[in-house]
C-alpha cells in the first residue's frame, strides 16, 4: 500500500463532513457555545487518549476566543453546575468510562453533547453529532489503525466549528487579539 492510497481512503472518511445535516447541527451546537456567554457557564470538554488531544485543542480554542472551557481530567477543572455545556468526544461513545462521566453529568443537570463515529443510544445525552470515521471498535476494514479515521474528522470537524463560530458571531476581533498577542510573544507556548 502507498501513501496515495491512505490518503484516498482519508478523503473518503471526510465525505461525511460535507453533509448538510452535519452543518445545521455545526450551527446547534454554536447557539448552545454562546448561550454559556450569556448564562456564564462553563463549557467542559472530554475525550480519551487520541480523542483527548482532539478535545484539548478545541477546548484551547475557546478559551483564546474568550469562552470558558476546560478539559475534563485536568487538575484546574471546576465542578460542572446545571445548564453548563458538556463535549464529549468519543468514537463509539460506549466506553466505560464515557458512560460513567455522562452519568454524573447527568446528575449535575448539565447539557451533554456526544461527537461520535455512530448514533449512540442514550435519553442522558442532549445531542448526539454523528461525524463517521471508524472508531478503535469498527468491525469495517480500515487502512489507518485505532481510530484515526475518527480522529482526524473530529479534528477537522471541530475546527470548522470554532471558524463558523468566528464567523457567525464576529469574533474576528478576538481572534486578531490573540494572534497579535503570539506575534509579540506575550503568550507563552509551552
Amino acid at each position: 500500500m502507498d501513501l496515495k492510497e491512505v490518503i484516498e481512503s482519508v478523503e473518503n472518511e471526510l465525505k461525511i463532513l460535507k453533509l448538510g445535516d452535519l452543518n445545521k447541527e455545526c450551527d446547534i451546537l454554536n447557539d448552545k457555545i454562546m448561550k454559556r456567554t450569556v448564562t456564564r457557564g462553563n463549557i467542559f470538554v472530554y475525550g480519551a487518549g487520541r480523542s483527548g488531544f482532539v478535545g484539548k485543542s478545541f477546548a484551547m480554542r475557546l478559551v483564546q476566543l474568550g469562552f470558558k472551557a476546560y478539559m475534563v481530567g485536568e487538575s484546574a477543572t471546576p465542578p460542572m453546575k446545571k445548564d453548563d455545556l458538556f463535549i464529549v468526544i468519543s468514537g463509539s461513545g460506549k466506553t466505560q468510562i464515557v458512560k460513567d462521566i455522562i452519568e454524573i453529568s447527568n446528575r449535575n443537570l448539565v447539557k451533554i453533547v456526544m461527537i461520535s463515529a455512530e448514533k449512540v443510544d442514550d435519553e442522558k445525552i442532549y445531542m448526539n453529532i454523528i461525524i463517521g470515521g471508524k472508531s478503535k471498535t469498527s468491525e469495517d476494514k480500515k487502512i489507518l489503525p485505532l481510530g484515526s479515521h475518527f480522529e482526524i474528522n473530529a479534528l477537522i470537524f471541530l475546527d470548522s466549528l470554532i471558524f463558523k463560530l468566528i464567523k457567525a458571531y464576529n469574533l474576528e476581533e478576538r481572534v486578531e487579539k490573540i494572534t497579535q498577542m503570539y506575534r509579540e510573544d506575550r503568550i507563552p507556548v509551552i
